[in-house]
């Protein structure tokens, strides 16, 4: 017997980070003024996707988005830490700068995009695919309806797993802060529905994800 469940994937909001061009992973930081306003904007319409449940990355800017939406929908949502955005260990905190100076070799390996390479104290491309999109497929098979509150690198997996693509070609596809994304998963198989909606931010200038190299 086969089993739909729609997805409904959110990228966090805009962080103080974000607008400093540091890379994140699982470093902690905060949701700028900005990205206070597109959490408050995104739950303003959330309610009419109907969600049984919000779960969330358990790294603060992805949680305090999806409280901000969880409270207009009088959902509490569940954290977890295979919603992290990759590991990206000593790398994390840095500008592009600062890593030209402090880290050069483990920068160029970075860039090489091997899908299997870890970085130093974190974790390599294929694993935070792995690690996501089985946590995905796990919580699909619990819901018919969802909402996953979380960051432009599980977005990427998402997008990568729906349409076959392989983990080390360059990214051609927007991941933007607050924007909201549909899937519907059967079972295995993922379909997607939209892809990047902003329309509920209104005339708010948006940051891609993508990381300066």
């Amino acid at each position: 017997m086969n089993h739909c469940c729609k997805l409904v994937i959110v990228r966090h909001g805009e962080t103080t980070w974000n607008i400093e061009r540091r890379w994140q992973g699982h470093a902690d930081s905060e949701l700028s003024k900005a990205g206070l306003k597109q959490a408050t904007l995104i739950a303003k319409v959330f309610p009419e996707y109907a969600c049984e449940a919000i779960y969330s990355s358990d790294l603060q800017r992805a949680a305090r988005t999806a409280r901000i939406i969880g409270r207009e929908c009088n959902i509490e949502p569940i954290l977890d830490n295979r919603l992290r955005e990759r590991n990206l260990g000593i790398l994390q905190g840095h500008t592009i700068e600062q890593l030209h100076e402090k880290y050069p070799d483990v920068h160029a390996e970075f860039i090489k995009r091997n899908p299997d390479y870890v970085i130093p104290e974190g974790e390599s491309t294929r694993e935070k695919h792995h690690r996501c999109i089985n946590f995905i497929e796990t919580i699909a098979r619990r819901h018919r309806k969802v909402a996953i509150i979380t960051h432009g690198g599980v977005l990427d997996s998402c997008f990568r797993h729906t349409f076959d693509l392989p983990l080390d070609i360059v990214r051609s596809w927007s991941l933007l802060n607050a924007a909201i994304h549909e899937f519907e998963v059967v079972n295995s198989n993922w379909k997607l529905l939209s892809w990047g909606q902003i329309s509920h931010l209104g005339d708010m200038p948006v940051l891609d994800g993508k990381i300066k190299v």
